[in-house]
């Protein structure tokens, strides 16, 4: 006997068989799991109600009720081995088509042979329609829906109207048979929506936990792309501001000798510039430049006389008298004393001979 979900095939008749059946998720839906149990109520009841009915015709505890029970047990066994993936949430679902043909070719044998004890017995085609509807996509009821229907229709009583022509009843007995697939139809419809709408929302609260831990990191991978604009930016102002003080100090350094009062007036907008460009830097760093803040006054407060370099001495002016330096406030004033004491003080002692 086949075990569900093992199976002998080598790998490339895995791939195409499933092609054609391709397993939608790992473990079978919960709607499928419910399915399941519903129709192993349903087969309970079938199978009782065939029985007790072969009972009241001919007994059961003989050959004859043996052989149904022994057919009945045949059939709960193939139908719970095509559902065991499903119970046990293990195995492959859905399951192949070839499998899925044999179960429902073994089971449709088996009703075959229960009919003749009793009508109820066709319940049973009920159930494997419940099969195909649950393991099989609708595009491929076709040929099972129709075997079990034109089967069907002897046991409920179709042929022997027709065979009467008791129309009415071929007509109600018709609709009952066409309303089926139908029904099933509608239910794996409204599972398979009930079930996208499971997915998706599994998958919605995955992707929004995902969201919830990408997004501070986005929020710092902003800030450091801001950061990085930002020092970009300031490294391209700098750039030029660099580029233009150099060719300001070249033109102060060719006119200081020239021009003092140029000069000075090229430095303070000079200084000016690098004071915006530091407070463009850093708004909040007053405390940091407001040691330089007194350097525009100083540059405004030099006189021509400040900015003039000492010229070198011309070849005929060898003897340049030096301006004596301004004292120091700090050093103690020298005393004179006055000239009427000089014949008083004693003569020095003469210098020894060497």
């Amino acid at each position: 006997m086949l075990k569900p979900g093992i199976t002998n095939r080598p790998a490339s008749a895995t791939t195409t068989a499933s092609r054609h059946n391709t397993p939608s998720d790992a473990r079978a839906p919960d709607w499928r799991r419910h399915f399941a149990i519903f129709w192993d109520a349903f087969l309970t009841v079938a199978i009782g109600a065939g029985l007790f009915d072969a009972v009241q015709r001919g007994g059961l505890w003989n050959a004859r009720g043996l052989w149904m029970l022994l057919l009945a047990l045949a059939f709960l066994i193939a139908h719970r081995w095509l559902w065991a993936p499903v119970r046990h949430t293990s195995g492959e679902w859905p399951p192949l088509n070839r499998d899925l043909l044999i179960v429902l070719a073994v089971e449709y044998v088996l009703v075959l042979a229960l009919l003749p004890a009793s009508a109820w017995f066709a319940l049973l085609f009920l159930a494997m329609m419940g099969q195909v509807a649950a393991a099989a996509a609708p595009s491929r009821w076709r040929l099972p829906f129709a075997a079990l229907l034109l089967t069907l229709a002897g046991p409920i009583g179709l042929y022997d109207a027709l065979a009467a022509q008791h129309w009415g009843t071929v007509a109600g007995l018709a609709a009952v048979i066409a309303w089926l697939p139908i029904i099933f139809l509608y239910i794996r419809l409204f599972f398979d929506d009930r079930q996208t709408r499971i997915a998706l929302e599994r998958d919605l609260h995955v992707a929004r936990a995902e969201i919830e831990r990408v997004t501070p990191m986005l929020r710092r991978l902003d800030a450091l792309q801001s950061r990085e604009q930002a020092l970009a930016d300031m490294r391209d102002g700098m750039h030029h501001t660099l580029a233009y003080l150099n060719l300001r100090l070249d033109v102060v350094r060719q006119r200081l000798h020239d021009d003092p009062a140029a000069v000075a007036a090229g430095l303070a907008e000079l200084h000016e510039l690098v004071q915006q460009r530091l407070k463009g830097i850093a708004p909040d760093g007053d405390d940091e430049i407001g040691s330089a803040g007194a350097a525009p006054a100083l540059v405004d407060s030099t006189n021509e006389s400040d900015l003039t370099l000492p010229q070198p001495a011309h070849p005929d002016e060898s003897s340049t008298t030096e301006p004596p330096p301004e004292p120091d406030q700090k050093t103690t004033p020298i005393s004179i004393e006055p000239m009427t004491d000089i014949d008083e003080r004693p003569d020095p002692p003469p210098a020894s001979q060497g």
